[in-house]
């Protein structure tokens, strides 16, 4: 199976994991529940039938009320936890950082780091 990675996808701009915890409790229940559906699903994102599902769909693959959804989903996209492909399609940058690898040069790609030229003494 293939992935396919959005176009609207930024390698150099995916927020870390360790700032959810900054979020309110219903945002990171959310995001969890959403989390939980893409793994489930064995995907990066939502898609039915190759196409974007409405809220009230991703609400029930999440098992997730869709007044919740619809309420927090903006301030998730915000903080770009979850993000909206051009076609509407909700993906997680998380995910996809994960499952794919990034193009070079972009600050992702392990090999366009600088390598390290210091030398530790005793080492």
């Amino acid at each position: 199976m293939t992935l396919s990675i959005p176009a609207t996808f930024d390698w150099d701009n995916i927020l870390a994991m360790a700032f959810l915890k900054g979020l309110p409790a219903e945002q990171r229940g959310v995001f969890h529940s959403l989390m939980d559906a893409l793994k489930a699903a064995r995907d990066v994102m939502f898609r039915v039938g190759g196409l974007a599902p409405d809220d009230a769909q991703v609400a029930q693959m999440a098992c997730e009320h869709v007044d919740v959804l619809q309420r927090v989903l903006p301030e998730l996209e915000f903080t770009r936890f979850i993000l909206r492909g051009e076609d509407g399609v909700l993906y997680s940058p998380h995910l996809v950082e994960r499952t794919s690898d990034p193009p070079l040069g972009t600050r992702s790609d392990p090999r366009s780091r600088a390598p390290r030229t210091h030398d530790m003494p005793g080492c």
